[in-house]
């Protein structure tokens, strides 16, 4: 890619992030030390989103930074919300494994059990599987804390197609294109479990809406004689991304209406530009996308408490 086209991806992905509300400045003063810590931890990882994303503008760099990023919020979130100590110091850990060496989020890690080097492969793969186990212990959370005992049963379904797709691939490294398919795939079931969670079912003809046109694009995608496997496979995977990030955008809307109206402007910039990218382009816009979602609606699910379950 160009230079030029470059700082232009890297205007597209910032443009519209500066304002998006994280509800974080202007808190009381009097916050508990865990509130704090859950707002510094938040704010660090929006501040090191905005930096990384200005001096890594490559499309590869930008993807696994937003992966990252996005997987790393969600993380947070169910840190947060999970009650049990050592659970939230696991998942705090696991943040801080995902983070790079030098930029931990969450409990830091010794110089000396700082982890080698991975490649830009390694780490889509390890964010991906953090984003998908972090998103679906957060939707857990929600089914338990709203009683729906439905959705629970659904997520469960969903969870053990999941694992038994993956556990009938091999552990080999061509196999990994694969494996993301089937964890996106999964990720978009999970979020639709999330957003009935919350009571939008008010959203559901739009949640019903975006499904189908994934599941029409795929089906006419499967059909193509003019693409080899390995083609297919990487445009099933940015269609599974494409539709997860309307859906999270869709769960966002049920944050309050400030949220709602810059959410719905970075969806319209995504769907005008997203198109226009050749794929490396287009991954990296979509995750880059899915981490200026993430953060804020990560940030506002992870206030809610058992005693005062999330507002429609």
């Amino acid at each position: 890619m160009k230079a030029f086209s470059r700082q232009t991806l890297v205007k597209l992905v910032l443009a519209f992030f500066w304002c998006l509300p994280l509800f974080i400045c202007g808190r009381s003063a009097s916050l508990d030390a865990g509130a704090k810590e859950l707002d510094n931890d938040f704010s660090r990882l929006k501040k090191h989103f905005e930096t990384q994303a200005r001096q890594n503008s490559a499309p590869p760099q930008l993807t696994i930074l937003g992966l990252e990023t996005t997987a790393l919020a969600w993380t947070l979130a169910v840190a947060s919300l999970t009650e049990d100590p050592e659970a939230k110091a696991e998942w705090r850990k696991r943040a801080a494994e995902l983070s790079p060496p030098d930029q931990n989020f969450g409990e830091k890690l010794n110089s000396g059990d700082s982890p080698p080097a991975r490649g830009l492969e390694e780490r889509h793969s390890a964010a991906l599987n953090l984003y998908y186990q972090a998103f679906r212990e957060l939707t857990l959370y929600l089914v338990a804390v709203n009683q729906q005992k439905n959705l629970a049963l659904e997520m469960k379904q969903i969870h053990r197609l999941a694992q038994d797709k993956l556990a009938g691939l091999p552990n080999q490294p061509q196999e990994e294109l694969k494996k993301r398919v089937i964890l996106s795939g999964a990720l978009v079931s999970l979020a639709t479990v999330t957003i009935r969670s919350l009571g939008g079912n008010i959203l559901t003809p739009q949640l019903e809406n975006v499904v189908k046109d994934l599941v029409e694009r795929s089906e006419t995608l499967s059909q193509r004689s003019d693409l080899h496997y390995r083609a297919k496979l990487q445009l099933l995977y940015i269609g599974n991304l494409r539709c997860l990030t309307s859906l999270v955008f869709i769960l966002g809307r049920q944050a309050g209406p400030s949220l709602n109206r810059e959410l719905a402007e970075l969806h319209g910039s995504l769907n005008f530009y997203g198109p226009k990218r050749s794929m490396p382009g287009a991954l990296s816009l979509i995750w880059t996308a899915q981490a200026q979602s993430a953060i804020p609606v990560a940030y506002w699910l992870s206030h809610q408490t058992p005693s005062r379950p999330p507002d429609p």
